[in-house]
This record gives C-alpha cells, structure tokens and sequence, in this order.
C-alpha cells in the first residue's frame, strides 16, 4: 500500500514540491495586491488631479487667476502626463503677468499633447470677465514695448495674439 502511494505522488502533478507551490502562489497573491493597490492609487491621483482641474476652471472664470493657477499646476504635478492641465497653468500665468513660466507651461503642455496644436480655441472664452483679459493683454503689450529683447514676453504674445495658444 505504501508503494502505491509513492507512485500516485510521483505521477501527480499536484503532488510536487509543496514548498515551491506555496512560495509560488505566495509571490503570485502579493504582485496581484500589488498592482491593486498601485491601481487603486493611481486612480485616486488622477481623481485628484480632475478635481483639481476642474477647480481651476473655476476660479479662473471667477477671475482668481493665482488661486486658479495653484489649482493647475498641482494637476499637472499630480498627474505628470496632464498637458492641458498644463495649458490652463500657461493662461493663469499670462493673466498674472509671469511669462517665463506661462511660456514654459504652455511648451511643455504641447511636448505631452501634440494634438493640442491643431485645436483652435479663444483664449478669452476661459474668462468670466472679457475686460480682465483685455487689461492682461494691455500689461503684456507694454512689457514687449519696454524690452522688446524679452522672448518670453515676446512668445506669450504671438500666441495669445494669435488668438489661440498653439505654437
């Protein structure tokens, strides 16, 4: 009797290293808790950087262009592929006169979305008040009269002249 056992364990293959089979099925239950977990908080991120955009579009209609800005700008850093995200952080930084960073907010939101160059758009849809977007764009010309060397300056008003924010 006891022989025959040993050939059934032989012939089984569920009867092999049972050391290896639970370390097996260990590593497998682990990287599936895992990815789980990664999964659960990667989707709370990009939640996270929704609502923060969302947020954003908010307060910028609202005409709190510097609120607006924080709002966009830890959407993009929330979610490091966000390039309208990074868009609307260009446009807050135009309306608070900071062109350096706008400037580089906008080239990096086309580097993670080249689509966003064939769209068409108006800038002065995002605003609430169509005279604060007129008043930013008077500071900016004045900053491109008073140093014309000024690329920055420069750059944000070829595009926001253009009438869209595309390179």
């Amino acid at each position: 009797l006891i022989i025959e056992v040993v050939a059934v364990r032989v012939l089984s293959p569920y009867y092999g290293n049972t050391a290896d089979a639970y370390n097996q099925g260990r590593y497998d239950a682990d990287h599936e808790y895992v990815w789980y977990i990664a999964s659960q908080r990667a989707g709370r991120l990009i939640n996270q950087s929704a609502e923060f955009f969302d947020e954003g579009i908010l307060l910028f209609r609202d005409g709190n262009y510097d609120k607006a800005a924080v709002k966009w700008i830890g959407a993009a850093d929330t979610n490091q592929g966000n390039g309208p995200a990074r868009l609307h952080a260009g446009h807050a930084m135009f309306a608070l006169g900071r062109y350096v960073e706008g400037v580089a907010m906008l080239a990096r939101a086309f580097e993670l979305s080249p689509t966003l160059r064939y769209k068409t758009y108006d800038i002065r849809d995002e605003y609430g008040d169509q005279s604060d977007f007129d008043l930013h764009l008077a500071n900016l010309r004045a900053r491109v009269a008073q140093r014309p060397n000024d690329a920055a300056a420069m750059t944000m008003l070829l595009l926001i002249s253009a009438g869209r924010t595309a390179p």
